[in-house]
């Protein structure tokens, strides 16, 4: 599960910073709540598309990997 405060970086290269989890209102879907690296705006985005591979060139990777680089 992404934990608060946690950093990920997407497979593009963009690093977000997880907010916590959501229940969506009418489809009771599961969400996970983040931030673009510098932004005070927060983004949903479903649980399940959070953790699937995505096809590149280069093959199959994770949509968001566990970033562990720490910032100061």
């Amino acid at each position: 599960e992404p934990e608060p405060g946690t950093w990920y970086r997407h497979y593009k290269g963009k690093r977000y910073q997880v907010h916590g989890l959501a229940v969506h209102s009418e489809t009771e879907e599961l969400l996970v709540l983040y931030s673009p690296e510098g932004s005070q705006v927060v983004w949903a985005r479903p649980h399940a598309m959070w953790f699937e591979p995505v096809k590149t060139p280069a093959g199959s990777v994770p949509r968001f990997r566990r970033d562990h680089e720490i910032r100061t």
